[in-house]
């Protein structure tokens, strides 16, 4: 399995990508997934997400945390205030 991070907000939150990888990997396990997948995470801002929204899943509104968003097969939303 290989996990892709990056992040808009510079190295700040490069402790994250250690984290998220060790959570894809226990996720992976518990679900018992031996298939060899990619997971890139992106830590973006309101504006980039906004676009991404628009011109990947016409959405007009950014995402939220009102348990509203729709999510395409694949996706998982982690919302972390």
């Amino acid at each position: 399995m290989e996990v892709t991070f990056t992040s808009n907000f510079g190295k700040q939150y490069s402790y994250l990508a250690a984290r998220y990888r060790k959570l894809a990997k226990v996720t992976f396990t518990y679900l018992g997934i031996t298939t060899n997948y990619e997971i890139d995470v992106s830590l973006v801002d309101d504006e980039t997400i906004h676009a991404i929204n628009r011109d990947y899943r016409h959405e007009a509104n950014p995402s939220s945390d009102n348990g509203t968003c729709e999510l395409l097969h694949g996706e998982v939303l982690l919302l972390i205030s």
